[in-house]
């Protein structure tokens, strides 16, 4: 994913690594390394898993958040 979106998770106070390895890697196939895709995905993956209230983003939660919020 883009340095600019884990920068503005650590502005947060984030400093675990909340997405898994194969979710980072279904991010970027989804959006094919555009940045705003990933940051459009990213986001949309972060609020899906908070519906459903998951602390972690795995891959499944990458596609339900892409095909829930149409990216």
């Amino acid at each position: 994913m883009t340095v600019h979106f884990f920068t503005r998770l650590k502005s947060a106070s984030l400093h675990e690594n909340i997405f898994t390895q194969a979710a980072i890697e279904a991010i970027y196939s989804a959006s094919k390394g555009v940045p705003r895709l990933v940051n459009s995905l990213a986001t949309s993956s972060l609020m899906y898993a908070c519906s459903i209230k998951q602390k972690h983003i795995d891959e499944e939660i990458v596609y339900q958040g892409q095909k829930d919020f149409d990216i």
